[in-house]
């Protein structure tokens, strides 16, 4: 069987769609010490894999003790940004069930697939943005006591990673 240049780089890019596909969720399993959503927490959670509407805003937090006006502040913080974060993870939902079902498509529309590939990319951007922004917002709500608390933290987690960045639930961190 011989096939043509086209048929090979459509194969080639309907693979390269299929690979990278589980790659666009950004996973974050949960650990059960810290008590974010996972498959292991015993937290809701999505069975596997997750989102980026699985991890908590401002995972820092995790065994801060807040006074009660912070812990309303954060409520505040985050009540405020759900709605942006929500229509951001419906763009990113939408454009990622649109590429999935342009793999099935009678025809091969690469520049279809490129835009769509795009907005991916714009509405992930969006999220992290999003998500950047109400952690800078509660870390400034922050006494310098606890600042000093998340940065011991930080440091013994990259510690103890050997990549020195982690999967640790500690401010912004690079992903995989």
């Amino acid at each position: 069987m011989k096939l043509t240049q086209h048929e090979i780089k459509r194969f080639l890019a309907t693979g390269l769609l299929l690979i990278s596909l589980p790659l666009t969720a950004s996973a974050h399993p949960g650990d059960p010490e810290e008590g974010f959503p996972g498959p292991h927490s015993g937290h809701p959670g999505p069975p596997q894999g997750g989102r980026l509407d699985t991890v908590p805003p401002a995972p820092f937090l995790a065994g801060l003790k807040l006074s009660e006006q912070q812990q309303d502040s954060v409520f505040k913080i985050v009540h405020d940004s759900a709605s942006a974060l929500r229509e951001a993870h419906k763009a990113l939902h939408h454009a990622e069930e649109e590429l999935r079902q342009s793999i099935f498509a009678p025809s091969w529309d690469a520049e279809k697939v490129r835009q769509l590939s795009a907005t991916i990319g714009r509405a992930t951007a969006d999220i992290h943005v999003l998500r950047a922004n109400v952690d800078f917002k509660i870390y400034a709500l922050l006494t310098p006591e606890q600042r000093i608390e998340v940065e011991i933290h930080r440091k013994q987690i990259e510690a103890q990673e050997p990549d020195g960045h982690g999967d640790a639930p500690i401010g912004p961190r690079p992903r995989r």
